[in-house]
């Protein structure tokens, strides 16, 4: 299994902290989000056979930081000239991830108490073309500003809507999924959203499910902060220093 790990955009809601660095370096406890992202990803996939970064803003920051491998795993960079989505970024990516699954996530989000390694099992055992990482319990506002999951009586992802006005359910949506190599495809036919200009995460997947691909939600984790704020910066600190209650 590959890791793969989205780390190209400006981060421009967090200005003036990304003025000068790329969001994801941004340092917590003594080192950057990044590198908790990576760990987290590490400690719960057993064989690792390369991490696929895919960099943008302030690229450089991440590659002198992480160089040619970390725990003496390769790392390959995959510039994105045009920040246009997810789906663009795994398009973009998809020569590089051949012939095995791969753990996607973003490089601004952390969970928190991660259930990453029963995820991976999970997806070993059903045989699915992806597992979408889900929080459930998560309020309207949260959820819209993320993206929601329909389930079906079988337990199949059927419909995903980015940013929701009205969400399915009390699913919320993470940037943390494991995927085939079936669904690449898809993502390098994902059309550009008229609204976003950007070539969405649901619409790949939506496109993957029309042509008979499966998917299932799967709890990543108790929680998780995606750093978009300087409220979540806090969050993030305040976690790492034990002063917040652990979520339910």
């Amino acid at each position: 299994m590959r890791i793969l790990v989205l780390a190209a955009g400006k981060g421009s809601r967090l200005k003036p902290y990304t003025d000068t660095v790329n969001k994801c370096m941004i340092p917590i406890a003594g080192c950057p989000l990044l590198q908790h992202n990576l760990l987290q990803c590490l400690q719960a996939v057993p064989e690792i056979s390369e991490i696929v970064f895919v960099v943008g803003y302030r690229k450089e920051q991440i590659q002198n930081y992480f160089g040619t491998s970390f725990q003496g795993i390769k790392i390959r960079y995959i510039h994105q000239k045009k920040l246009d989505g997810i789906a663009g970024a795994v398009a973009l990516a998809a020569n590089a991830l051949p012939g095995e699954p791969f753990l996607m996530t973003l490089g601004d989000e952390l969970l928190w108490k991660p259930n990453l390694t029963e995820m991976v099992e999970s997806f070993s055992k059903t045989g699915v073309d992806g597992l979408c990482g889900v929080l459930p319990g998560k309020s309207l506002t949260e959820i819209r500003n993320n993206y929601s999951v329909h389930i079906t009586q079988e337990g199949l992802i059927d419909q995903l809507v980015e940013k929701p006005t009205v969400p399915f359910n009390d699913l919320m949506g993470l940037g943390y999924c494991i995927m085939q190599t079936s669904t690449l495809p898809y993502a390098m036919e994902t059309p550009i959203s008229p609204e976003r200009q950007q070539r969405e995460f649901c619409d790949w997947l939506l496109l993957c499910i029309q042509q008979g691909l499966h998917f299932r939600p799967f709890r990543a984790g108790q929680g998780v902060v995606n750093l978009n704020s300087v409220q979540d910066l806090e969050e993030l600190e305040k976690r790492f220093t034990g002063t917040t209650e652990d979520e339910a």
